[in-house]
């Protein structure tokens, strides 16, 4: 989808401001595959890194140098006659899932390992989801971010991606991790045997440690979703059950029920966000047990999880 500069504009500040917010010169350790014997990287967020992921062109002589590009977006002086959009629309694609991507500490269910014949732009690592992902590339003991895209992990992956296990986030002046941003659905930190070379990035006494004592935060985040207003139901042939501003049908509800065991407090709590992070573990642990291929239930369970999307208007602006 075509869109106006005004509008990348403004998307690239909102997003300059997120990346500030929650990665800007911080370090994310990433646990993956399986809790007997899990992998990890770590990763590291530059300033200098935010304009890879937007897909746009600085103008040389009003912008000349990446720092600069950045400094200026989050400072909400980026005008849009300081930088080009790549004519193929690859720019609107990746500042389509920016937003979701600058929160990847918190949405990120998948690490796969970049396949090279996708395309001309080399990465390495790749983290994200079904939806979309970031690619990083190795450099100075770290890896750092260097491309954003509105693409299926799987599609884009040598081999099947692994689970991500967990998620922790540390200030880069800091030596060790002291935050747990994101643990898998049914798994403990406990259940997962840390190597040494693990243990060594946590502090005391986070090795070994319950859900309980992190600063735990789980969530999909959306981009917007504005308010539905008087709609009440979804389709006339359907009884319906509504919070104040969540649309779900009773035939929904019961589909999901045998997968997730809190539904009635997530809908009762009017909290899309976390039913369709809950609803998205569902299909992602369906994919991974089905060799990288959702079975028929997985697709069922997909379908459900785009229409509670649609009816509830989360992708749109």
């Amino acid at each position: 989808m075509k869109i106006s500069k005004r509008l990348a504009t403004r998307i690239i500040v909102s997003c300059a401001r997120e990346y500030h917010n929650n990665l800007e010169n911080r370090n994310l350790l990433i646990v993956y595959g399986s809790t007997s014997k899990p992998d990890f990287f770590e990763t590291i967020f530059l300033p200098s890194g935010f304009l890879h992921l937007t897909g746009v062109r600085p103008v040389s002589d009003k912008i000349p140098s990446s720092n600069v590009f950045y400094q200026k977006a989050m400072n909400g002086i980026l005008n849009p006659n300081d930088f080009t959009m790549a004519v193929n629309g690859t720019t609107e694609r990746k500042l389509s899932v920016l937003p979701w991507l600058t929160k990847v500490h918190l949405i990120a269910k998948m690490v796969g390992i970049y396949n090279p014949v996708r395309s001309m732009r080399y990465t390495d690592k790749l983290v994200g989801n079904t939806k979309a992902f970031l690619g990083f590339i190795f450099q100075n003991g770290f890896y750092i971010p260097n491309t954003a895209l509105e693409e299926d992990i799987r599609n884009f992956s040598l081999y099947q991606p692994q689970k991500v296990l967990a998620i922790f986030r540390k200030p880069v002046d800091i030596g060790q991790y002291q935050e747990l941003c994101y643990i898998a659905k049914g798994v403990d930190v406990n259940t997962i045997v840390l190597s040494r070379n693990i243990k060594r990035c946590l502090k005391p006494p986070m090795v070994g440690a319950t859900i309980g004592d992190f600063h735990a935060r789980v969530g999909i985040i959306r981009i917007s979703r504005p308010d539905p207003g008087s709609i009440v139901q979804v389709n006339s042939i359907h009884s319906k059950a509504k919070g104040e501003n969540m649309i779900i049908t009773v035939e929904q509800i019961e589909a999901l029920r045998p997968y997730i065991e809190n539904i009635e407090e997530l809908i009762s709590a009017d909290d899309v966000d976390a039913l369709l992070d809950a609803v998205d573990d569902v299909v992602i642990n369906n994919i991974l047990g089905n060799n990288n291929e959702p079975d028929a239930e997985g697709k069922r369970i997909q379908r459900i999880y785009d229409d509670i999307a649609y009816q509830n208007h989360v992708y749109w602006d």
